[in-house]
C-alpha cells in the first residue's frame, strides 16, 4: 500500500502583489506530518511538493505511477483551481486510483466539491487519523471528518469529538521533501539556510477574518523539549540557522516558550529565529528572555490604527496597547514587523488614512499591508456574501492583494490605490531608512536588508 501526497502549485503571483516580490517558500506541513504519521505505521507515502519544485501539471502527472494506491491532494483557497485540475488530470490517466482532497478549502466546500466525478474522498478538518483509517481499509462509514460517495450518493461522516493530540506526533518526514527549496519571507531572517516550523495549532483570537474551525478552537502546542529537538534535527541533517516560526499566536502557551527558550540557552544553540504572536499574549520579561534565546523579530498583526475598525474585526485589541507591544518588543532588543489590513468592512478613506498615520507613528521596523480578504469559512466572508459584496472572479484572486468586496463607504479602486500608497508613505522615508541602517549587525543582514528595502521601494 503507498500513497502520494501532492502541495498544488499556487497560480503566480501579480506585479501589483507585494508576497511575489518578499514571499517565501515554506515546507507543506500538513503533508509532511502526514507522510511521517503513515510510515510511522507501516504505510509507504511520498510528498511531492510541486510548489516547491515548479513542477507543471503535465509533470505532476507524469510523477504519479502505478505503484501509489491512494493520491492526496492539500489546498488552500488561491491553489484550489490548480488541486482540482491535478485531480481531474490524475483520473484521467488513472481511472481506478482513489483521490482524496484535504486542506482548509476542501473542508468548507465539501458537500460541493465531492460531487466532482474525479474527486472520491474528502477528508475534513484535521487529517491524521481519517487518512491513516481510510488508506488501512476502515469501512468510510467509521471514520469520522470523512466526506465520499457510495452509489453515487454523497455522504459525510460525523466530526470527531476528539483533536489530534500533537505532543504524540513523530517528527515531520522532511527527508520527502526537496529541503534546499524552502526559504523564509525576505525580512524576516537575519541568517540562511532559513526555514518555517509550525510548533502549535489552534489561536486564541477570534477575528473575523480567520477560521479557527479548521484546526480547532483550542491551542494544542508541543512540547519545548519536542521543539527543540526537532530543530536541532534541522541544524545537524540540513544546516538550517535560522527558524521562521509560523503559528498563528507562538506565545499563546507563554510556559512553553519560556521552557524552550531556557533549552536553547542552556544547551547553547546556535539559532537565531522569528515567530508571529498577538500583542496581548506577550510582556516585557517573555520578550527579553525569547530575545537571549536568540529571537531577532517578533511579528504582530496589527491591522488597523482604528479602535471601531479593530472591535469590527473582533480584533480584542486597541491602538494603545498594541503601540505599547511594539515599544517594550524593541527595547527588549526585537525587530518588529507588523501587518495591517485596508478595505476592511465599515471602513472609509478616512480609516485607511488614520493606519497609514498610525503606522508611521508606533515605528514598526517592517509593516506589511495587505487587502483585506474574505476567506471562505471565516466571518468576514460570510457577511460579505450575505449583503452581496463579493467581486472575486475565482479563487486565485484570494491573494491578499485585490478588493473582494465592494465595500458601502469604500470603493474597490480607492483600496487599491491606498494598499500601494501605505507602501510609498512608510518607506518613502529618509528617517525610516537611517534607522533601519542602524539596527544592521552584520554584512549578511545587510544584503537581506538592502534586498526587502530595494523590493518594497519598487513596489510603491
Amino acid at each position: 500500500m503507498a500513497v502520494l501526497l501532492i502541495n498544488p502549485p499556487r497560480t503566480l503571483l501579480a506585479d501589483d502583489n507585494i508576497w511575489g516580490k518578499i514571499g517565501s517558500c515554506t515546507p507543506p506541513f500538513g503533508l509532511a506530518l502526514l507522510a511521517a504519521v503513515l510510515e510511522k505505521n507501516g504505510v509507504e507515502c511520498d510528498v511531492l511538493d510541486a510548489e516547491a519544485e515548479h513542477l507543471s501539471l503535465d509533470s505532476i502527472v507524469v510523477r504519479v505511477t502505478d505503484d501509489y494506491q491512494w493520491v492526496g491532494i492539500t489546498s488552500t483557497t488561491v491553489a484550489i483551481d490548480n488541486a482540482l485540475e491535478i485531480a481531474r488530470s490524475i483520473k484521467a490517466a488513472f481511472p481506478e486510483k482513489p483521490i482524496i482532497l484535504g486542506g482548509v478549502h476542501p473542508t468548507v466546500f465539501h458537500e460541493e466539491l465531492i460531487q466532482k466525478p474525479y474527486v472520491d474522498y474528502i477528508i475534513r478538518n484535521e487529517g491524521e487519523k481519517p487518512l491513516l483509517d481510510l488508506v488501512t481499509g476502515i469501512l468510510p462509514s467509521e471514520i469520522f471528518n470523512l466526506s465520499y460517495k457510495e452509489g453515487g450518493k454523497a455522504l459525510h461522516t460525523a466530526q470527531s469529538p476528539d483533536l489530534y493530540d500533537v505532543t504524540t506526533q513523530p517528527m515531520l518526514a522532511y527527508h520527502k521533501l526537496p529541503m534546499d527549496r524552502y526559504f523564509s519571507a525576505l525580512g524576516s531572517y537575519r541568517r540562511k539556510p532559513a526555514i518555517g516550523f509550525i510548533a502549535s495549532r489552534g489561536c486564541p483570537g477570534r477575528c473575523t477574518f480567520c477560521y479557527p474551525e479548521m484546526l480547532g478552537r483550542k491551542v494544542r502546542v508541543l512540547t519545548a523539549r519536542r521543539i527543540a529537538d526537532e530543530i536541532l534535527h534541522l541544524k545537524e541533517k540540513y544546516g538550517i540557522r535560522e527558524i521562521s516560526f509560523y503559528d498563528d499566536t507562538f506565545t499563546a502557551i507563554k510556559r512553553v516558550v519560556e521552557e524552550f527558550c531556557r533549552i536553547l540557552i542552556d544547551e547553547k544553540v546556535d539559532l537565531t529565529w522569528s515567530c508571529f504572536a498577538r500583542t496581548d499574549t506577550v510582556n516585557e520579561e517573555l520578550l527579553k528572555l525569547m530575545k537571549k534565546a536568540g529571537c531577532h523579530q517578533i511579528s504582530y498583526g496589527i491591522e488597523s490604527g482604528s479602535a471601531r475598525i479593530l472591535q469590527s474585526l473582533n480584533k480584542r485589541t486597541d491602538p494603545a496597547k498594541n503601540e505599547e507591544a511594539i515599544g517594550v518588543a524593541q527595547r527588549a532588543g526585537m525587530n518588529v514587523r507588523a501587518a495591517f489590513m485596508v478595505g476592511n468592512p465599515g471602513e472609509t478613506e478616512s480609516d485607511l488614512q488614520k493606519t497609514i498615520r498610525y503606522a508611521i507613528k508606533v515605528k514598526p521596523d517592517i509593516a506589511i499591508f495587505n487587502i483585506a480578504t474574505p476567506y471562505p469559512g471565516t466571518a468576514m466572508y460570510r457577511e460579505a456574501n450575505e449583503k452581496g459584496w463579493l467581486l472575486a472572479e475565482g479563487w486565485s484572486d484570494f491573494d491578499l492583494s485585490k478588493p473582494l468586496m465592494n465595500l458601502p463607504d469604500l470603493p474597490p479602486e480607492t483600496i487599491k490605490a491606498y494598499y500601494k500608497k501605505a507602501y510609498t508613505k512608510f518607506y518613502f522615508r529618509p528617517a525610516y531608512f537611517i534607522r533601519r541602517l542602524l539596527k544592521i549587525k552584520n554584512l549578511e543582514e545587510l544584503k537581506m536588508n538592502v534586498d526587502a528595502f530595494r523590493a518594497m521601494l519598487k513596489f510603491g
